[in-house]
Formats: C-alpha cells, sequence, structure tokens
C-alpha cells in the first residue's frame, strides 16, 4: 500500500507540474517592463517576448502570441486584449513553445484605427476590437492563409489613407491557378467591411508585400513581386482605383515596404540576386538613384531617422541593422547571428509602421535569430548612430581602432 501511494503521490505531483508548466507555457504576461540592456556597445532597454506593430501618435503597439500591448511615453507595455481566432492550426501560436518551433511568433498583426479601436490580422481573418469595451467582431476573411498559402497579409501590406479607409494587399505564396487572382482590398466604413478594390489578372503578380499611405503627396503606394516580371513599384491618385507604376520588371522594384520624405520615396530591393540595394525615387523628375553600395542578405524594413538618414534591415541570410546616409552611404550597426528559423524559413528584424522620422527612439524586433525569445529593442537615434561609427551631429564617419 505504501508503495502504491507513493506512485500516486509521485504521479499527481508530476501532473500538477506539467500543468503549471503547461499554464506558463500558455500565458501571456499582464505587463511587460522596459529592461537595461546592451547593443553593439551601446546602452539601450528591451521588452522581452514582444513583437513590435505600429508606432504612431506617441503609442507603442506590440504583440505576444494572440495578446494585444499598448505603450504609452517611455512606460512599459500594459495587455490591452486577447483575440480569439476561429478553430485550426493557428491555434498552436497560443503555445510560446510551438511559436518559436513553427516561426509563429507573427501570429497577428494589429493595425489600430482609433485609440480604442483597433483592426487584428489572424488566422486568415480580420477581427474589428473595441478596446474599450472588450468587443471583438470577425468582419472580413483572407482569401489565402495558411500552410502553403502563406501569411495572407505582410506587416507592411496594410494601411489607412488620411479621410480613414482601411486598406491591405493579398500575400500569398503558392503558385496561383490560371483562374486566381492577387488583389488590394479597401474597406469604406472603418474597416467593418472589405471590398475588392483594384485586382491584377491572373498570374501577373505572385503576391502584394507593401501598401502604404504616402502623406506627403496624398497617394497610395504598392509593391508586388517575386519574380523580375512580376516586381513593381508605384501609386494611386484615387484610392486604389488605378495605379502609376513607377518602375516593374525589375528585382529593383521588389520591396516590402516604402519611406516617404518631401523629396522623395526610398525603399530597400527585397532580393540578393542582383544584390540588395538602397534605392531613392525623386518626385520632382521620377529619376531612380541607387545606393553605391550592396547590403548583404534580402533587403527588409527601412525607416527614416531624420537629417536624411534612415535605419534599414536585413533578413533570411543575414539579420542586420544598418545605417544609410544622406547619399545613401551605409554603415552597419549590428548583426544577430541565425536562430532557429522553424516553418516561417526566415530571421528578420521587423521594424514598427508608422511615420517615425521625428521621434527620438527607434524600436525594432529581431526575430527567430539566436536570442531566445522575440524582445523590442528601444534604443536613441544617437545610439544608432554611434553603434554605426558615425557621429550624430555632424554625420560625419568616426575612425574606429581598426583604422588608420
Amino acid at each position: 500500500m505504501d508503495r502504491r501511494w507513493s506512485a500516486i503521490v509521485i504521479a499527481a505531483a508530476g501532473g500538477f507540474i506539467l500543468v503549471i508548466l503547461a499554464m506558463q507555457d500558455l500565458r501571456t504576461p499582464n505587463a511587460v517592463i522596459w529592461e537595461p540592456a546592451t547593443m553593439a556597445g551601446q546602452g539601450i532597454v528591451r521588452a522581452d517576448g514582444l513583437v513590435l506593430q505600429e508606432a504612431r501618435d506617441g503609442v507603442l503597439w506590440a504583440s505576444d502570441g494572440f495578446s494585444i500591448y499598448r505603450s504609452e511615453g517611455e512606460r512599459g507595455f500594459l495587455k490591452v486584449h486577447d483575440v480569439r481566432p476561429s478553430p485550426g492550426v493557428i491555434w498552436a501560436a497560443y503555445s510560446r513553445t510551438l511559436r518559436k518551433l513553427l516561426g509563429l511568433e507573427e501570429a497577428i498583426e494589429v493595425f489600430p484605427l482609433q485609440d480604442d479601436l483597433v483592426l487584428v490580422f489572424v488566422g486568415g481573418e480580420i477581427h474589428r476590437v473595441d478596446l474599450g469595451k472588450g468587443d471583438s467582431e470577425l468582419v472580413h476573411r483572407l482569401r489565402y492563409f495558411g500552410k502553403g498559402e502563406g501569411r495572407g497579409v505582410m506587416p507592411f501590406g496594410i494601411t489607412a489613407d488620411d479621410a480613414g479607409r482601411v486598406y491591405y494587399g493579398e500575400y500569398v505564396t503558392r503558385r496561383l491557378a490560371d483562374d486566381e487572382t492577387v488583389a488590394l482590398f479597401r474597406s469604406d466604413e472603418d474597416g467593418r467591411n472589405f471590398e475588392i478594390v483594384y485586382e491584377f489578372p491572373a498570374l501577373v503578380v505572385r503576391h502584394i508585400y507593401a501598401v502604404q499611405w504616402d502623406p506627403y503627396d496624398r497617394v497610395l503606394w504598392m509593391g508586388t513581386g517575386d519574380g523580375d516580371e512580376q516586381s513593381r513599384a508605384g501609386f494611386s491618385k484615387d484610392f486604389g482605383e488605378t495605379f502609376l507604376w513607377i518602375g516593374q520588371d525589375s528585382q529593383d522594384f521588389r520591396t516590402v515596404n516604402f519611406v516617404f520624405a518631401e523629396d522623395h520615396v526610398a525603399w530597400l530591393s527585397d532580393t540578393v540576386e542582383p544584390p540588395a540595394r538602397v534605392f531613392r525615387w525623386r518626385r520632382d523628375n521620377w529619376e531612380v538613384q541607387r545606393s553605391p553600395g550592396n547590403l548583404p542578405g534580402h533587403g527588409h524594413f527601412l525607416q527614416a531617422i531624420g537629417g536624411g538618414f534612415s535605419v534599414g534591415t536585413t533578413a533570411e541570410e543575414i539579420a542586420s541593422l544598418w545605417l544609410i546616409g544622406p547619399d545613401l552611404e551605409m554603415d552597419k550597426i549590428m548583426e544577430w547571428p541565425l536562430g532557429e528559423l522553424g516553418m516561417s524559413g526566415f530571421s528578420t528584424i521587423r521594424l514598427a509602421r508608422g511615420h517615425l522620422e521625428s521621434s527620438e527612439w527607434l524600436y525594432l524586433s529581431p526575430l527567430r535569430v539566436e536570442e531566445s525569445k522575440p524582445a523590442i529593442y528601444r534604443l536613441s537615434r544617437y545610439a544608432a548612430f554611434a553603434a554605426a561609427g558615425q557621429d550624430a551631429l555632424s554625420g560625419r564617419r568616426l575612425m574606429t581602432r581598426d583604422e588608420p
């Protein structure tokens, strides 16, 4: 009897421990604080476990699995909502362990419409969430999502114009049939419904990478890929009804996001053959300028940080962060060793949606790198300059110990 009871007690204790571990694996914290850290020798802060989403009007949005977080000013993050997707394979993202194993850190895309109203792209669905009331409504289903289909939408494939219309572009990775199309969707009712506003003929493009509103010319930009003949970049003056292409049929115009300035539009090419570069399209004469140097790996995200400078990231072959100067010269800030790629297939450094040029802070999320879990890094623009060996005030290259 003693041995039997001992076995029962041991089994019960083991089961209890497993339940506790499972709860920890499924649970997301109610709050996440900024903690001191270093990056490339510079003092920074980081918020562990979070994936960067959007920065707008002093508010920073983030996610952890299906949980939405918000931070105002320089304070930490508070959880504001838990999204409940319909049953499916995406439910694996409830588990922190499976998110890492399967590369599902970006399980949701959070797009704020107002302070207490957000759209959430999750599991091939769009949920319209009223954070004030705690209500969530499924308003739309994506045509493409899931294993063999693709993630449905890219981080910079969602935008809104200054009249409140909301847009998203379809992102599908499989080869489409001869009668299947890729389309731009628009909502004229504050995200309550979506309809096709622009549709590419079958096989013309593989997917839409970027859909972004240009606040200077008040036009809608779109970028597509993947092959030479499928890659193009251009803008619409009639809210997505028709487009003027500034370039197409070239990997130079394959990009995952645009950066807007008063006199130009810039991007990184998402390619390794030919090598990735920085491009700049001038508004006055439509001239396309290219950087003298190349980036290692696929060029991914780009963000202006003021004074003619920007930061760019690379993905897949190498996950790194670069400082890009007014003459499109490039200096590396930081490189991350690649980690477990999961089913996603590549590492990347994610930057925030939103116009952040006037902010003193730079935010970024390394994903599927050697770090044990996702995190949001916050560093000052001065730290970014210093890490790249640049003087933040003069913009001049500083001499390092390795240079004569």
